[in-house]
């Protein structure tokens, strides 16, 4: 069974992201302090932006911060289902462990995030290390909005002697609580 290969639209993403950056930085003047502090759990779309083919992914994502004067430090899991096209069959699934460390102003709160994926598909699964950086726009009603650009590094994918590296850009919204 071959696999068609469905036009998709990366180039979308950007402008989805300037879209989301434009609306908290207009709405950013009337700003209030944000805490950053709780428990989280929300949900995403992403785009593979550099990677062995197209690929479209929705993940769910929970965690917890903790805000200590403008810095802000936290843990989060998270699951995505995906169609990332390799070489060896799709990557279907992808569960990440990260940390996330940043900067805390008013409602925005700017980051970098470092952890570790495993990747499942028709190949088996394979880990890889993330590292990446994201924004996040408080809305001041326990929800906030982002996007996150993350990178994933295989050294040694599907035990080829070949390295992986997939780029995504993630457009996540999520309630604090």
């Amino acid at each position: 069974m071959t696999r068609e290969k469905r036009h998709r639209s990366p180039h979308l993403a950007p402008v989805v992201t300037a879209a989301i950056c434009a609306t908290a930085f207009a709405t950013s003047a009337a700003a209030n302090d944000s805490n950053w502090t709780g428990p989280y759990i929300g949900g995403n779309i992403g785009w593979v932006l550099d990677g062995p083919e197209d690929g479209l992914g929705k993940s769910l994502h929970l965690g917890y911060n903790r805000q200590m004067n403008n810095t802000v430090i936290g843990l989060e899991l998270e699951h995505s289902r995906t169609d990332i096209g390799t070489s060896a069959g799709p990557i279907d699934k992808v569960y990440r462990l990260k940390t996330r460390a940043g900067y805390a102003e008013d409602q925005m709160f700017y980051y970098g995030v470092v952890g570790l994926a495993r990747m499942e598909g028709f190949f088996g699964q394979e880990e890889a290390y993330v590292v990446g950086l994201g924004v996040e726009y408080d809305l001041q009603n326990d929800f906030s909005i982002g996007t996150e650009f993350l990178y994933h590094g295989i050294s040694d994918f599907n035990d080829s002697g070949e390295s992986l590296g997939i780029n995504t850009l993630t457009v996540r919204a999520t309630w604090n609580f």
